[in-house]
């Protein structure tokens, strides 16, 4: 059965924070309190717990710390999170038991592990649930105060959009490899050669042509270019490539010559996911649930009024005759409603169209539903998708950037002292 470290727990599934940070503000009356922090304290035991965590860390930013400093990087991340715990109950942040279940419920189902192989874990790498439930808890409670006093103020314009789709889209295509065969054609004014040559790749290959046709310097090696990134290609066949199948010939003209490129093969192609959404039109007949009537009496109403439907009465007259929906609209204004808006029992009932037009009766807890649907579409929001991943991108790490500001006033504004010396 696979198994998991605490290590890869704290800092692989918990990514709201670049460090883990453990609060205990309940201490042992003989414990040593190492500083003062507003309202709480940090122990010599916390201490040490962090210091062991630090060093626990996957990454090599430990192995350039002396024991000092790994002890000053320790309290520094003790006073951060005190700070931030006391700093949310004064803007009424909190984070529930339920939160934090529903994190230990993720981590468990992600890593495919039972609560108690997870606390084993734990407990052979010196911690416990309780440890690991703390850590949860304080990064959830960073993440919600970022959420609340930084990202809001935080702007991103269509340029910083544009520009992030286009540094990733280079990365992408930067990571692909493209095999070519080509061959060129120099001092061809009337393209008596370049014409001959293109009836002839429908009969012979394209490696045999270039040996014998082409007066590029790969001609003795069938014009094989061999394995290149875009970046390794001249621009004149950058944009080309990048758009051409597999086994597609082009031809692009150039002062040197009339180059014929073929794409052989091509790897490490990032696949580009589209994403669609299913949009409908359609119209509805509500009825309301009160004190004065009840589910079997309203269930009862509208199948009546679905049969009306069935037997020829307009659906738009049956809307302004039994409807009590408010928000209703003529045909000619209907939108497009993305399924995924709606409450769970629409997705479940659209599922019968297009078989279908007629849908219902059904119940939520709005009441009881009879839809007529006009028209449906899956439409291709991966633009819009990527945009909006980008704005996010762009919010968190510009959030990031001002955290390190808004903590350091929010420290110099906080009442600290430390009790040992050599920890100044």
């Amino acid at each position: 059965m696979k198994k998991i470290s605490l290590l890869k727990i704290i800092f692989l599934c918990i990514i709201f924070s670049s460090a883990s940070f453990a609060a205990n503000s309940k201490y042992e009356l003989l414990d040593k309190i190492i500083a003062f922090v507003e309202k709480e304290v940090v122990t010599e035991k916390e201490l040490e717990k962090e210091q062991i965590k630090i060093m626990q860390a996957p990454n090599d930013k430990k192995n350039s710390l002396n024991q000092q400093e790994i002890k000053k990087e320790a309290l520094n991340n003790l006073i951060n999170i005190k700070i931030l715990n006391q700093y949310a109950i004064t803007l009424g942040i909190t984070t529930s038991t339920e939160e934090i279940d529903f994190f230990i419920e993720n981590i468990l189902k992600n890593n495919n592990l039972t609560l108690d192989e997870l606390q084993n874990d734990l407990l052979n790498s010196g911690s416990s649930l309780a440890e690991l439930k703390k850590d949860i808890k304080n990064n959830l409670t960073l993440k919600k105060i970022k959420e609340k006093e930084i990202m809001p103020y935080v702007n991103v314009s269509k340029y910083e959009i544009d520009a992030w789709l286009e540094k990733n889209k280079s990365m992408e295509d930067s990571k692909s490899e493209y095999k070519l065969l080509h061959i060129l054609i120099k001092n061809d004014l009337e393209n008596k050669k370049l014409k001959k040559v293109l009836e002839k790749l429908e009969t012979e290959s394209f490696k045999s042509l270039a040996r014998k046709e082409s007066d590029g310097p790969y001609a003795q090696n069938g014009g094989d270019l061999g394995w290149n990134t875009i970046e390794s290609l001249p621009s004149l066949f950058a944009e080309k490539v990048k758009e051409m199948n597999i086994n597609e010939i082009v031809i692009i003209n150039s002062s040197n010559g009339t180059h014929i490129l073929k794409l052989e093969d091509k790897r490490n192609e990032q696949k580009k996911t589209k994403r669609f959404i299913s949009e409908y039109k359609f119209q509805q007949i509500l009825l309301k649930k009160t004190a004065l009537n009840s589910d079997n009496d309203l269930e009862d109403k509208i199948k009546k009024i679905k049969n009306l439907v069935l037997n020829g009465l307009d659906f738009k007259q049956a809307i302004k005759k039994y409807s009590e929906d408010t928000i209703q609209t003529g045909l000619n204004e209907l939108n497009w409603i993305n399924i995924e808006n709606l409450l769970p029992e629409y997705k479940k009932n659209f599922e019968s169209y297009p078989k279908e037009n007629l849908i219902g009766p059904f119940k939520t807890q709005l009441g009881w539903h009879l839809i007529y649907i006009h028209d449906y579409q899956e439409r291709d929001v991966t633009n819009e998708s990527n945009r909006e991943i980008a704005k996010l991108e762009l919010i968190r790490a510009k959030t990031e950037l001002r955290f390190k500001d808004w903590m350091a006033v929010l420290i110099e504004n906080s009442k600290i002292k430390i009790v040992e010396d050599n920890l100044k």
